[in-house]
């Protein structure tokens, strides 16, 4: 019987884990797609805005390492170049920090060993599409018309 009651236990622990890991992915997808709402000058200090065609190479940065099986990022941002941030903190204070400054690839720093390793991650081609049931060649539906391009 406690064995029972304990196979329960795993399996319900490992879903509710699963949906809590989906929950942080969507999170971190709706983080980026509002990027889109800063502005110029979103900081007073002068900030550009972002390119939308950046939100939707961020959003295929997210795609792969998702399906690569990475953990949820910690957090999104817009440096005031305007190009989208996507950072993962690890045990022991590691963490990977990807800076998505064009449509084909994220610049990415890893910290955690005795000095930072720089690193290219390619974009292009990578996923088919980041949003849904849409075709590459149209743009999602919470962005203008035409202002979203998945790298060619």
């Amino acid at each position: 019987m406690g064995a029972i009651i304990m196979n329960a236990f795993q399996e319900k622990s490992h879903d509710v884990c699963h949906d809590y890991a989906a929950a942080q992915w969507e999170a971190a997808r709706d983080e980026v797609k509002n990027l889109v709402n800063y502005g110029q000058n979103w900081d007073g200090e002068g900030a550009d805005p972002v390119r939308p065609e950046l939100i939707g190479a961020a959003l295929v940065l997210l795609w792969v390492a998702e399906r690569q099986e990475y953990p949820p990022p910690a957090c999104v941002y817009l440096t005031p170049g305007g190009t989208p941030v996507v950072e993962w903190h690890f045990p022991g204070g590691a963490a990977a920090i990807a800076n998505v400054r064009e449509i084909n690839q994220a610049e990415i720093v890893y910290r955690g060993g005795p000095r930072p390793q720089f690193d290219v991650f390619p974009l292009v081609g990578t996923a088919p599409d980041v949003v849904g049931e849409r075709k590459p060649s149209e743009p999602p539906s919470w962005l203008d018309e035409g202002s979203y391009q998945l790298a060619a």
